[in-house]
């Protein structure tokens, strides 16, 4: 008796077409862009505003700092640690560059408020 079974074309065919969803899902879930490329104004705020709301959920369980060193654990990626890409002559910068336009304001567990500045990709109050 012959073995039945699928034919070796209709298993390749299967597989190259769950490859090409899953690369095509992969698409759309990641909104298309490679990495590194230039983002708009827009997506270049709302990562850095994203940055922000990272800082900021941080920053509402410790004590704010007695100066412009911050407490130690600042999680990453964050406001201060982002690179965003604005292509052209600005290129890759830092959150806090004013071709952003992005301005990042935390509260600390005490109440207290500060506007965050960076040096570097340290963050302090300005």
């Amino acid at each position: 008796m012959k073995a039945q079974g699928l034919p070796i074309n209709f298993i390749v065919l299967a597989a190259l077409a769950i490859l090409i969803l899953i690369l095509a899902a992969g698409f759309v879930i990641g909104g298309g862009t490679s990495a590194g490329a230039a983002l708009s104004p827009a997506q270049a705020k709302n990562a850095c505003d994203n940055g922000c709301l990272t800082l900021s959920r941080w920053t509402t369980t410790q004590n704010s700092p007695t100066s412009t060193a911050w407490p130690s654990g600042i999680p990453s990626p964050n406001y201060c640690t982002l690179k965003v890409n604005l292509g052209g002559a600005v290129g890759n910068v830092n959150c806090n560059n004013s071709n952003v336009g992005s301005r990042c304001s935390v509260t600390w567990n005490d109440g207290s408020n500060c506007l965050v500045a960076c040096n570097s990709t340290n963050p302090y109050c300005a």
